[in-house]
């Protein structure tokens, strides 16, 4: 499974499609890891991945009856979408990109071609909710496709690639998609290998990204301009997120504790003024994870922005798996919402 890479450590995966009924071994834990996707527009519905396992120390065996989208709404259990099949068996399906109107998403990813299980080139793919079916947007000479997203009108997508049509094959690039007739269409922004997903600005002529960044190590958050092709730093972190009022930045970075892992959420402005801390767990417990320690309630990635730019959802990881929480940015109160019970800290 893919659920625990974004910790610092390696594991052992074996995948399995059996039912409950077959497990768990004895020596077997049963979890579950939370990853917010995205709120729908101007509502309180919000789309988690739920990756559900089951794990012995560094072996885990995924569960696909119970791996899949979830919708959540505060104050109310998690409502299943789409559980299994093609929820389960995706390659960066957790990454799922949801348009405003909620009814379908963007992903990028490989899908067997043929009995053989023989795989295409990863493409951006494009998953319509109510027809349940996944719609390929790119073709084979597009290469190396990641990174898909909605223009802020929703009509078009920007996703990177590589295309050989251009002559581009060893070069990184975005690329403006219409859905309606798949044309691409290069921006001219190059992207280093490094830079993970970006995050766009409400009005679509900016995006931040991260370079080189991890949870082990903080990379260089940066603001680029479509236009003019320039960017300038505006934090240390990774994994940012741009808010949908445009006027702040949300971001994860490793913070320095001894041999303890740890991280913060800040926000920043994106001229990168007025940088400051939004979440740190205050959990004074600390679990053994592969040889390392981690403090309880550690905050990662992803990190959704709800419609109206007042609060930041993100996982927060605990022993007993991940669960997403919500903290506002006014006040930094936090609260879960998915997981045991609701509740705050």
């Amino acid at each position: 499974m893919r659920s625990l890479v974004r910790l610092p450590l390696t594991v052992l995966a074996l995948i399995t499609c059996s039912g409950k009924e077959e497990w768990p071994p004895p020596h077997f834990l049963y979890k579950f890891d939370d990853n917010a996707l995205g709120w729908v527009a101007a509502t309180e519905r919000l789309f988690v991945y739920r990756d559900a396992h089951w794990q012995d120390g560094d072996v885990l065996i995924g569960d696909c009856d119970s791996t899949g989208l979830v919708e959540v709404r505060p104050g109310v259990p998690a409502t299943p979408l789409l559980i299994g099949g093609i929820a389960c068996d995706r390659e960066t399906f957790g990454a799922a990109v949801w348009h405003p109107n909620g009814e379908r998403f963007l992903y990028a990813g490989n899908r067997p071609v043929s009995t053989s299980w023989t795989f295409e080139f990863q493409a951006i793919r494009l998953y319509e909710v109510r027809a349940e079916r996944s719609v390929r947007l790119t073709n084979q000479s597009f290469r190396e496709a990641r990174c898909p997203a909605w223009t802020p009108d929703g009509h078009h997508i920007m996703a990177a690639g590589t295309t050989q049509s251009l002559g581009g094959a060893d070069t990184l690039r975005f690329f403006l998609i219409d859905p309606h007739d798949v044309t691409l269409r290069p921006t001219g922004v190059l992207l280093p290998d490094s830079m993970e997903c970006p995050s766009w600005s409400p009005t679509g002529d900016r995006f931040v990204g991260a370079v080189a960044g991890s949870v082990v190590i903080n990379g260089d958050v940066v603001v680029v301009d479509t236009l003019t092709k320039a960017w300038h730093s505006v934090a240390a972190g990774y994994t940012p997120a741009w808010s949908p009022t445009g006027e702040w930045i949300a971001y994860v970075t490793r913070v320095e504790s001894g041999d303890t892992l740890e991280a913060e959420i800040r926000l920043v402005h994106p001229d990168g003024t007025d940088d400051h801390p939004l979440y740190r767990s205050d959990q004074p417990d600390v679990y053994e994870l592969l040889g390392g320690f981690v403090r309880v309630g550690i905050p990662s990635w992803p990190l959704a922005w709800s419609y109206d730019g007042r609060s930041v959802a993100f996982s927060r990881h605990s022993r007993e798996g991940t669960e997403v929480w919500m903290v506002s940015t006014d006040r930094g109160v936090a609260r879960r919402l998915t997981g045991r019970s609701p509740t705050s800290q």
